[in-house]
This record gives structure tokens, sequence and C-alpha cells, in this order.
């Protein structure tokens, strides 16, 4: 052990010792500074404690010793307020205000701490039913992945009072949890209060003393002690070389059409590798030459993952040989798992991945530019599929949710107005949206028909229970049918980007530059319709039929979604990337310029938005 960790720990022993004393003596005579729960910290913190009127005890004047003890072990927000629900509408003490529930504090304190959500709530909510104890260990797991927090603990409740049985009963269902989320652990909040003495709660025999509260604490400390330490990963030697100083290129790739490969081949995943991507380091991946891409490729398609990254994060992926430039691909939290996809010019036949903190890193391959190929015929965004009952679709696929380890088999000749474009077409670029799924899983886009495909091996995109997601995806299509795979059960939505086949324009690849970075200037209003000019981007001369960008929506006020479209024609009700409150989304988009030069985005909500731009298509002949 390092000595400054065994400083720590010893530390946090003696606050232990301290605690405990402080809980059979019940006073203190000149009590530690408080800890206020109102207090607000600009420092990341270790967690997030969210609570109802039974933590609020561990909130009042007479608990400052106990707080002051558990802060000497852990640092941690404290927010706790009486009647406080966990994801449907609090209850109401006159005359206090509404409190806001569980999932709106961990929302609004998103990125305020790193390592753990522990959840002391819930007395005022059923056991069972669509707001019940279940169905919230599922919204707020699914919150915390989306935060990147890695460990969530929850207090079960005291089996005291009149509503022992419910408490039972909400105990029950926590414990079957516990098979569902590996991430989720039971601080035993019941069990350890069951032999306390009734005089160290109140008249109702559950909220909190000042023993109780001290106690609770203890077991709360106990439980952030037991949590793993930092994962190995994390630890290991890095691979990849510093940071080139060199400036970031503005090269173009020679002009070309779209090869795709019959399915995508992995390029690299450095979890084989003895560490991760090293911090401001970057990582050289070949393309040209392997995996079916051939020599003469001058870009190419691929999919980025970032896997569990040591701490907050972006991937910025770029032509060999350059310096790195000021864009990024993939945006990930603190251990999570965060994908994308990109066209990248090829530099000395690879394509380069920096990251400013250490991560593993998956790169695939689905297809690339070269002489020759399928021509691109951007168009205005249109729905071709979704699933969710009632909505609008035109493919007219059945409106069911898709089971897990089902397929769904549209054809596209049979749409109207694009039928007739299908038997020149050879591809599709299209959006891919999971929402609502039902457990943590993925979704495969493949050339249709489905009929006796087998269970995929790769991934189009990949979601975790209760969050949208969606990712961009150029696929073949056979005899004008797209197959769509789900391992988990989820509605889908599919909205079309381009064509790819005769009758089109050629590609250019562009290195990454930024198009449009609105927290720079004036964060984008709810409907507001933006025009993002072209004519300044290094390598694009005249007008062009459409362009390639990645799109990044930063901190939304609210879930919801951007659209990219032509500035001549309505917002179209297709997406091009969808958010939860307060995230942060990059997808990559394929948009038609309509013969101009730019183009226009629309949000859905009230967002910062951040446009790289990836390549232009050139006007058609």
């Amino acid at each position: 052990m390092s000595p400054s960790a065994h400083a720590r720990q010893t530390r946090r022993r003696k606050a232990r010792v301290l605690l405990v004393a402080l809980i059979f003596a019940g006073v203190c005579a000149s009590p530690p500074p408080t800890f206020a729960t109102t207090q607000r910290r600009t420092a990341v913190v270790e967690a997030l404690l969210v609570g109802d009127s039974v933590l609020n005890g561990l909130a009042q004047s007479y608990s400052n010793a106990g707080r002051a003890a558990l802060a000497a072990r852990h640092s941690f927000l404290l927010e706790s307020a009486g009647c406080r629900r966990l994801i449907t509408t609090s209850c109401r003490i006159p005359p206090s205000p509404t409190p806001t529930n569980a999932l709106q504090v961990i929302r609004a304190d998103a990125g305020r701490y790193d390592r753990a959500l522990v959840i002391a709530a819930g007395y005022d909510d059923p056991a069972d039913g669509p707001y019940g104890i279940g169905s919230a260990v599922d919204v707020l797991v699914a919150e915390a992945r989306a935060q990147g927090i890695a460990h969530v603990i929850w207090l079960t409740y005291r089996e005291a009072g009149p509503e022992a049985s419910r408490s039972h009963r909400s105990n029950v269902v926590l414990h079957a949890k516990l098979a569902q989320y590996p991430e989720l652990t039971l601080a035993d909040w019941a069990g350890r209060s069951a032999g306390m003495p009734s005089g160290w709660f109140s008249a109702d025999g559950i909220h909190l003393g000042v023993q109780a509260a001290a106690a609770m604490g203890v077991l709360i400390g106990d439980a952030l002690d037991a949590l793993p330490t930092v994962p190995s990963r994390c630890t290991a030697p890095t691979i990849g070389t510093p940071r080139p100083a060199d400036p970031p290129s503005a090269g173009a790739s020679a002009t070309g059409g779209v090869h795709l490969l019959a399915a995508p081949q992995r390029l690299v995943d450095t979890r084989s590798q003895p560490g991760p991507l090293g911090a401001n380091s970057v990582l050289a991946v070949p393309v040209s030459g392997i995996a079916g891409v051939p020599g003469d490729a001058t870009a190419a398609f691929v999919s980025v993952i970032a896997v569990e990254p040591c701490a907050d994060t972006y991937l910025t992926v770029f032509p060999c040989g350059s310096g790195v430039p000021t864009t990024s691909v993939v945006n990930a939290t603190a251990h999570s798992v965060a994908a994308n996809s990109a066209l990248v010019r090829l530099g000395q036949g690879a394509i380069c991945v920096y990251s400013p903190q250490p991560t593993d890193v998956v790169v695939d391959v689905s297809g690339w530019l070269a002489p020759g190929g399928d021509l691109t015929i951007p168009v205005d965004p249109v729905r071709l599929i979704d699933t969710r009952v009632g909505m609008a679709e035109l493919a007219a696929v059945p409106q069911a949710r898709l089971q897990a380890g089902s397929f769904l088999d549209a054809d596209l000749t049979a749409v109207p107005g694009l039928g007739s474009a299908i038997g020149q077409t050879d591809a599709v670029t299209v959006n891919v949206t999971a929402t609502g799924p039902g457990a943590d899983g993925f979704v495969t886009v493949l050339p249709g028909p489905c009929r006796g495909q087998g269970t995929p091996t790769t991934s189009t995109v990949n979601f975790t229970r209760g969050i949208d997601v969606a990712t961009s995806a150029t696929v073949g299509l056979t005899s004008g049918h797209l197959c769509l795979f789900a391992s988990a059960a989820t509605d889908l939505v599919v909205d079309l980007q381009s064509l790819h086949g005769a009758g089109g324009a050629t590609l250019t690849a562009l290195d990454p530059q930024r198009l449009l970075d609105s927290r720079a200037q004036v964060r984008l209003s709810a409907g507001q319709v933006l025009p993002v000019g072209l004519g300044a981007a290094a390598g694009v001369t005249g007008p062009v039929s459409g362009a390639v960008v990645d799109i990044t929506a930063i901190n939304p006020v609210a879930p919801g979604f951007v659209a990219l479209h032509p500035c001549n024609g309505p917002a179209p009700t297709a997406s091009s990337v969808n958010f939860a409150a307060g995230a942060t989304v990059a997808n990559r988009a394929v948009v038609s310029t309509g013969g101009t030069d730019r183009f226009c985005i629309t949000a859905s909500v009230d967002t910062d938005v951040v446009i790289d731009l990836e390549g232009v298509i050139s006007s058609p002949p």
C-alpha cells in the first residue's frame, strides 16, 4: 500500500471510530462544522446521496457530528427533502413547496459526482406498479449508467411503524433486483436498524434521531468503503504514442464512390492489449489492405467505441500523419461505453484515434471510398420505420415492439415515392434509434430479406435499458429489403438520410473541421431553425448536394432530438440525434443541402450543438 493510501485508510478508520462513539454518546459538546445539505461544491465529489424525509435526519443540525464524520471518510453531496418520491411527482408537506423527485435531483447533479449514487428514499412510494420500487430501480440505474456512474447503493427500508408491511414488500423487490443489475448493491438499513432502541427514532419508528442518523452515516460509509477500487485497466501500463505537436491538416481525399463490406470487420480492440490507450495519446489503426479494404481506398467508414474510460473523455479520429484536430467523434463519461460512426480520410493508409484520458478503444470498418463504387444521393430526411403503435411511418412494417432475438424485415420498394429509386440503389444511410429498450442490448442492421439470417455477431446500435440511443449506419440492400435484429425488447425508429447507387454524385472525405459550436455563440432554442454554412470550410468548392457531419447535442434541458435538413424546406419529423436531459450525445448524419452551400438544424428542446464536417457530396453532373 502506498503511503498516501495508508494515510487515507487511517483517517477513515479514525472517523468511523469517532462516529460509532457519537452514536452511543448521543451528544457532542462541541460539534464539528456543519456540512449543510444546501452547500454547493464546485469540485467533483465521490458520491451523491439522495433521500426523502428519513435521510433528511442526517441533514439536520443535530447530525452535524455524524455528517462531518462521514465526510472525513468520503466526499459527498447530500440532497434530501421531506415527501420526496423516486420517479413520480413528490408529495407535499405545507407550507413547504413540493420537492423535486429523486430522478430530477440525480439529473441536476450530473457531473458533480463520479463514483457512486446512494439512494435512501422510497418510503412514500408504492412497492409495486409503474411508479413502484422495482420501476424506480430500473429508471435510476439506467440514469446512473447514462452518467457513467459505476455503482448504485440502495438502502433497504426499516420495517417498523404503520407501513412495515409495505416496507417489507419493497425490500423483497430490492433483493430481487440484485440479480438484474451488477452495479447495484444494498446497504441493509432494515437489518442494521432492527435491533436499535426505539428512542433513537421519532414516534413513527422510522424517522431518525441523532443516534440513528449517525448509524445511517456509518452504514453509508461502510457501503462506500466496500465498493471495488479503480478498475484494473486504469492502473495497467498504457499503449499509444504521445499526442503530436503538429497542427491539424486540412486535406481532402480523392473523390470516389461508396464500397461496402459484406459485414463489418474489426480492426482493433485494445482490450486484448496489456493496457488501454493512454492519456493524451494516439493509436494508429492501419486500414488499407486490411480486412478486405483494398490498397486504393482513400477514406473509410468506421465505427469507433470508447470502452470504460478511466475518466470523462472524448475520441478524435483523423488521418494519420496529421496533428490532432479540435473535433470529436465520441463523447464518453467515466466507466461507460459510447460509440459513433465516422467517415475518415486515410493518411498513410491508416486512421488515428486520440483520447485525452485513458480508455479502451474498439474500431470496426464497414466500407471505404475509392474509384468506382456507388454514387450518393442525399435526400430530405423521412421516417421509414416506427414500430410504436399509431406513429407515422412509410415502410408499413408491423407496428409492434420487437421482442428479444427477433427480426424485422422492411421492403423499401413498397415505400411511396421511393420504390423506383430503390431499384437503382445498392445501399442506404439510415439513422437507427432504439427507443424505450426493456434491457441492455443491441440492434444490428443488415441487408434483407431477414429469412435465413442467423444471430448477428456485430452491432449497429448499443443501448442501455430505458435509454433511447441512435446511430447512423450505411448498409447494403438486397432486393430492396432492409433487415433489423434486436437482441433485447425495444421499439425501433429508422430515418432515411441518403441513397447509394446509380444517378448520384461522388463523395469526398475532408479532414475533420468544426462548423458550429453554439457554446461560443447562442444556445439553440426549441423550434429554432439555424442555418449552417459550408462556404468557409476547407476543401469545399462551390455548391454541393450534401454533407457528412458529426453532430453533438450538449446539455439539453429535456429529452428530445435534433434534426438536420435542407434550408429550403420545412423541418422534418425525422431525427439526426436523440438525447436525454443533460446528456452529451454524438451521431453521424448525411444531410442534403438542396444544391446550396448550407443546411439547417432544428432542435425539439433547448440545447447546445456542435457540428463537425467529415465530407461533402459533389453536385450531380
